[in-house]
């Protein structure tokens, strides 16, 4: 992972004024990022309304996935997040902070199980043959506009709040990418302070 300078993150915030200010565009891409010869989860087909995506805000999902065969209950599981903000015309790497932005995701067998000791696993979830525990059976997924709530981001996170996007995830299976998905985007959240005048 490239260092991140505190420039960055300065500027980071920085364009969050500048995003409340100005509007971003609307964009919305995404493609299957798995390599055929290692996949084990792919993304036939993924949508997201209204766009752009505002936070806090309703959205409704389409999804169509497949996961090829079971996955097993092993530690060797892990989600690789790469998240860039468009700054000034360049990406630039939104970092890891407090877990959110760019970071690798450990154990997600382990972090599922951990949830469950506190959290039911969501309805939204199970209705589609999921359990939120490893193992994790082979399954098509078909999910068309399925309402979701987006609620508020604490301050500290605003920067990742607004703004044009490209998200990159990567499950991971030991060193193997068993599914990857890139997506780019737009975010939006309502403008309030001195800035915008309320």
């Amino acid at each position: 992972m490239p260092d991140i300078s505190d420039d960055t993150t300065l500027l980071l915030h920085h364009d969050c004024l500048i995003g409340a200010t100005f509007p971003y565009s609307q964009q919305w891409n995404w493609r299957d990022c798995s390599a055929p010869a290692t996949r084990v989860v792919y993304v036939d087909n993924f949508d997201v309304s209204p766009k752009p995506i505002h936070i806090p805000g309703n959205i409704s999902v389409t999804l169509s996935s497949n996961i090829a065969h079971k996955l097993l209950a092993d530690n060797y599981y892990r989600l690789n997040v790469m998240i860039e903000k468009k700054l000034l015309g360049r990406y630039h790497i939104v970092p890891c902070i407090h877990g959110i932005g760019s970071c690798m995701y450990d154990d997600l067998c382990e972090t599922m199980q951990e949830y469950l000791k506190n959290h039911s696993c969501p309805q939204i979830v199970t209705d589609h043959g999921f359990t939120c525990r490893c193992p994790i059976d082979g399954i098509s997924l078909y999910m068309n506009s399925l309402p979701a709530r987006l609620n508020s981001i604490p301050p500290k996170f605003f920067f990742i709040a607004s703004g044009d996007f490209k998200v990159r995830a990567e499950l991971l299976h030991g060193s193997l990418t068993i599914g990857c998905l890139e997506v780019e985007l737009t975010l939006s959240t309502p403008c309030t302070g001195f800035v915008c005048g309320r």
